[in-house]
């Protein structure tokens, strides 16, 4: 795989969850870590993400003190778990709302921001 950049996200929130770019976000809370993957990511990539995920649990424990032993899950778009909802201020009508993410905020016009200071969200985005 190639990454062409990766990027820390503050103050996150559920609308940072961009479907339509080629992006898979690394949500690290210290006691466990997700990888979630937009539908539109190309399969060869999907392929990749626990390796991604792993690679980011051995750099955070080297920078971090992140156990290696810390569970990595994968999260598909449109199937998060409430295990993985419950550090976003999550509202389900926007995870089964059609179009890009634009189209999205459009149509259910403003969310909710839900600030989370301890948890760190990484956005990683892949070479065309």
């Amino acid at each position: 795989y190639a990454l062409q950049q990766v990027e820390e996200i503050y103050n996150f929130s559920q609308d940072d969850l961009l479907t339509e770019d080629i992006y898979i976000y690394i949500l690290d809370t210290h006691a466990e870590v997700f990888v979630w993957v937009g539908q539109c990511l190309d399969p060869k990539e999907k392929q990749t993400v626990f390796e991604i995920g792993r690679e980011y649990i051995d750099l955070a424990g080297s920078l971090e003190g992140l156990s290696p032993n810390v569970p990595l899950y994968k999260m598909n778009e449109g199937n998060e778990p409430c295990f993985f909802t419950t550090y976003f201020c999550w509202d389900p009508t926007k995870a089964i709302a059609q179009g890009n993410s634009f189209q999205k905020k459009a149509a259910l016009l403003f969310g909710t921001h839900h600030v989370v200071e301890v948890l760190h969200l990484c956005i990683f985005s892949f070479v065309n």
